[in-house]
């Protein structure tokens, strides 16, 4: 994806790349750039791109970032220590008084009550696998084939975004309720026979502090 996006036309006028520069090779940063790119494992103790960006946003998203990385347990770690890594870079990132705005899934949500009755899709306690074939939950592609999806409350985030050293300026549920509009049978089919679909999403806003 981040190939694509360096390829664009508008990418590359706004990140003044120069012109005999591949499109496959990051574009080298200038005081003229207005836009950047990297791939980063925010989940990690540390990461080149994030100490090359270290206070040089006003403004950044975490937007189903958390919830992918999950809080599981993984060799020589302890539990969310990669969501805690990711909020960490996302902090450092931020000029002083520069905000996250932040959304994610939230406890109860359908599709976590989906997920309940996918066989082999739950790793731990409110975190799954999504996006899994027959064949990709078996005991030995379980763990590391699909997207993790890690379903939150209020004061999990809360204690994410403070201990990175963020004042939380709004913290909240946002339920949204959508109702089927199909007229047959193959559309009532779907989503288990619901007619509707209550979703539940954990929506904030996070500032770092200017002094």
């Amino acid at each position: 994806a981040i190939q694509k996006l360096r390829r664009d036309p508008r990418y590359q006028r706004s990140s003044a790349a120069s012109n005999d520069q591949s499109a496959d090779v990051a574009p080298k940063s200038t005081a003229a750039a207005t836009i950047t790119s990297q791939v980063c494992h925010v989940a990690s103790t540390q990461t080149a791109a994030t100490l090359h960006l270290e206070e040089s946003a006003n403004i950044l998203l975490l937007l189903f970032t958390l919830s992918a990385i999950g809080p599981c347990k993984l060799p020589d770690k302890t539990r969310y220590s990669g969501m805690i890594n990711a909020v960490q870079h996302a902090a450092s990132m931020l000029k002083p008084g520069g905000v996250i705005l932040f959304r994610d899934y939230a406890r109860f949500d359908d599709h976590q009550l989906q997920l309940n009755s996918v066989v082999g899709a739950q790793l731990c306690d409110n975190f799954y696998l999504q996006g899994l074939d027959a064949e990709d939950r078996s005991e030995n592609n379980s763990a590391t084939n699909g997207t993790g999806c890690y379903f939150f409350d209020l004061e999990e985030v809360r204690e994410l975004i403070t201990n990175a050293g963020l004042e939380v300026l709004q913290l909240e549920y946002v339920t949204r309720i959508y109702k089927k509009s199909g007229k047959n049978g193959r559309d009532c089919s779907k989503n288990g026979g619901a007619i509707e679909r209550r979703r539940i999403w954990v929506h904030g806003k996070f500032c770092k502090p200017s002094n």
